[in-house]
């Protein structure tokens, strides 16, 4: 009796939990006993795979719930598609690399407005977004409320950066009752990056550049240019040119120098997308069909000089940053001879070449010849001068003017390095000083450099000197006192300067030299002519 008692007390504490475990598994007891009872009257004895044949329906019974529950939920959680709208895609011709408006008009049809309408766009990889109306927000760009047959827009400024060919833009319409998605192919007409020859070429023999621009056709900055060439064709003797930026309408030109193949393949790339492609074909020549030997000199400020040397009539195609005519490239025709050339140049600071390509004309076209190749370096040049008086008018020289035997007069000397277009290294200006010249001491460097003197020379010294159209100026004193042979004469300061640095772009040793400097002061508007002895 105490044992039932015991046994009471301890079904009534698990209870719960026996209870909570039957009702848990009472379903799954319910059907694995409906299976099995299926099983035996329909399966069992009939057949020697029985139990093969009842899991393959059971199977096709559980994809058939599979499919229907999937249904339910598409049909229940995914919003139908809407119906009532219009969207039209207005373009203008589209060009790579260029800004480009887009307009996206949404037009509403039915009888009730459609509330919280937005649009998202869908661009090609790498589209740069510039404007936006009204602004693309993380769902797209909010239209509002669209009543019966009203029409909205969303316009945007881009830049694409795909090749030449079709491209597609992606939407998605989406208002308080569903969305739908569209799509729309557009041509690319062109590209923004032209990369083209110069000079129409036929044929041309292995030594040959052919000159070939890069142009941003843009209103905006490009950036990132990778220009290539298939081996063994080369660009500026490289298989690839980085152009870091290119501004707006700016463009650089390239030597290409055909293989021993007859095509060469060029192409022009952005953020990883061929922009422009070229195949181009020519004939290689065994032989010079110009036969011009050139000779070019270093060009460095506003002029080009050279020499040509030719046994026929003959045409140089002359390509210089610096040169104003279109692409920076001009023909010259020559007779049989030999000559000197000039042709007047602006300064520029980036490039770091030059070229004269030889060329006669045949019945296809353009036969090039041995190309010859100069350097661009900066302008460089030596000035000096003496003053008595400032450019202001104000008296800085000490002594007697004119100068008179037995008396000292100091006047000040003034070295001024040219405008430059590239970096200076180790500059060395060299002052040799005429016999009886005494430097004072007193100095003035607003650019900075020191002075040092041996016997002969005062030296100006600078470890570093950057591009600068104003040039650099130091200034130093020298004092003369004329003895009794110096009457009537005018006295000489400084016999000649030499002025020597490294150009930074070319790494080409610059010199320039300047003649003599006496006591006239020519520069020196109220001293000047004032320097004979008395």
């Amino acid at each position: 009796m105490e044992s039932q008692r015991q046994k009471a007390k301890s079904n009534r504490g698990t209870g719960l939990a026996e209870h909570a475990t039957t009702a848990a598994f009472t379903t799954s007891r319910a059907m694995t006993s409906h299976l099995r009872k299926r099983y035996r009257e329909r399966y069992l004895g009939r057949s020697r795979h029985a139990r093969v044949f009842f899991a393959f329906d059971l199977a096709l019974l559980g994809l058939a719930v599979l499919l229907v529950g999937a249904n339910l939920y598409l049909f229940t959680v995914i919003p139908a598609p809407l119906e009532g709208y219009r969207l039209d895609l207005a373009t203008p011709a589209i060009r790579s690399a260029a800004p480009v408006a887009l307009e996206a008009r949404v037009s509403a049809s039915g009888d009730e407005p459609r509330r919280d309408v937005r649009l998202e766009w869908a661009f090609p990889p790498g589209t740069e977004i510039l404007q936006a109306e009204p602004p693309l927000a993380p769902g797209g760009a909010y239209l509002g409320t669209l009543a019966p047959g009203e029409t909205r827009s969303s316009r945007v400024v881009v830049r694409l950066f795909q090749p030449v060919g079709d491209v597609g833009f992606g939407f998605r319409l989406r208002d308080a009752d569903g969305e739908i998605t569209g799509h729309a192919t557009r041509r690319l007409a062109e590209s923004g990056l032209r990369f083209e020859p110069l000079i129409p070429v036929a044929s041309a023999v292995r030594g040959a550049f052919i000159p070939y621009r890069l142009r941003n056709d843009t209103a905006l900055p490009l950036e990132g240019i990778t220009v290539t060439a298939v081996r063994p064709s080369t660009v500026n003797d490289l298989v690839e040119v980085r152009v870091a930026r290119l501004e707006p309408y700016e463009e650089r030109v390239f030597a290409v120098r055909p293989s021993a193949m007859t095509a060469i393949s060029l192409a022009a790339e952005m953020r990883g997308v061929r922009l422009v492609a070229r195949e181009e074909s020519y004939a290689l020549l065994a032989s010079d069909p110009a036969g011009v030997r050139l000779e070019l000199e270093p060009a460095g400020g506003r002029e080009l000089v050279f020499r040509a040397i030719t046994d026929r009539a003959a045409s140089l195609a002359v390509w210089h940053p610096g040169l104003s005519d279109e692409g920076h490239l001009r023909v010259l025709d020559i007779a049989p001879g030999e000559r000197d050339l000039r042709l007047d140049v602006n300064p520029v600071t980036r490039e770091t070449a030059w070229y004269v390509t030889p060329y006669v004309v045949r019945s296809d076209g353009y036969a090039l010849g041995f190309s010859a190749v100069g350097s661009i370096t900066t302008p460089f040049g030596i000035h000096a001068s003496a003053r008595y008086f400032a450019a202001s008018g104000d008296q800085i020289g000490i002594g007697p003017l004119p100068p008179r035997v037995g008396e000292a007069t100091r006047v000040w000397i003034g070295l001024r390095i040219e405008p430059t277009t590239s970096e200076l290294t180790d500059v060395r200006v060299a002052a040799r000083l005429a016999p009886g010249i005494r430097v004072t001491g007193r100095s003035a460097l607003p650019d900075g450099g020191s002075f040092s003197q041996t016997d002969e020379a005062l030296r100006w010294t600078l470890s570093f000197l950057p591009a600068d159209e104003d040039g650099a100026q130091a200034f130093f004193e020298v004092e003369v006192t004329p003895v009794a042979s110096d009457r009537g004469r005018v006295p000489l300061l400084i016999e000649s300067v030499r002025a020597e640095a490294l150009d930074g772009r070319t790494g080409r040793r610059r010199t320039a030299d300047f003649g003599a400097v006496d006591m006239n002061l020519a520069e020196d508007e109220r001293g000047k002519n004032l320097g004979k002895v008395e």
